[in-house]
């Protein structure tokens, strides 16, 4: 029986990887491959998006995303925490050993070198014409105006740690619908998510990175 349930669990393992394969060739298809290094460079920005998205960010998201124990280690208090995007590994989990750092401006300092860390990104890393679809930030907000708290919803201290990256976010939205961002809380209004839509689709231009830890 043990075996029976190992090979079913691989089985289930290899679909789902199969799955993310197939949807990641979509995306390469319709918005060219994704590159790590679209962000690494300061970008104009002459509509002053930036400063209309952060102000969002600042009010909205850093209450949650903005340390080392932020959900997924989405940092979400500067830009280059934005660029790093989020990671799977699960920084409260026991272990016997301990992990490998992962300290914003310190352990890595490009979006790519995060990516060879396990992080995946969060800000479409393909081409512009996908800077919504192939956005995971984007669509999780999306998610959220689509389906609203239900009275029986879990809070946001109770939500399981999930971390999809774009070619997942169908099938995470499929199976957990009211788990849009901000979770547990009410949706951003019209006017947030119209700024963050606004910088997301100006290419997410940014002003040179700071120096410093956080």
């Amino acid at each position: 029986m043990r075996v029976k349930a190992t090979l079913l669990l691989l089985s289930i393992a290899l679909i789902l990887v199969g799955c993310a394969a197939i949807v990641r060739s979509q995306f390469d298809s319709a918005y060219g491959t994704a590159d790590p290094q679209r962000y690494a460079s300061p970008a104009p920005d002459p509509g002053d998006t930036w400063q209309g998205a952060k102000q969002v960010f600042d009010h909205r998201c850093v209450l949650c995303h903005a340390c080392y124990d932020a959900p997924c280690q989405l940092n979400l208090a500067s830009f280059e925490g934005i660029a790093r995007g989020e990671s799977k590994t699960n920084v409260y989990v026991a272990r016997l050993r301990a992990a490998e750092p992962t300290r914003l401006f310190t352990d890595a300092q490009s979006p790519a070198e995060w990516r060879k860390k396990g992080f995946t990104a969060v800000l479409n890393e393909r081409s512009r014409d996908g800077d919504l679809q192939a956005s995971v930030l984007y669509r999780a907000l999306r998610l959220k105006s689509e389906m609203p708290i239900p009275s029986t919803v879990a809070t946001a201290a109770d939500a399981p740690q999930s971390c999809p990256a774009i070619e997942e976010f169908d099938r995470f939205a499929a199976d957990s619908p009211h788990s849009g961002m901000p979770y547990g809380l009410p949706a951003l209004a019209p006017s947030e998510t119209g700024a963050l839509a606004a910088w997301l689709e100006a290419g997410s231009p940014h002003a040179a990175p700071r120096q410093g830890p956080i």
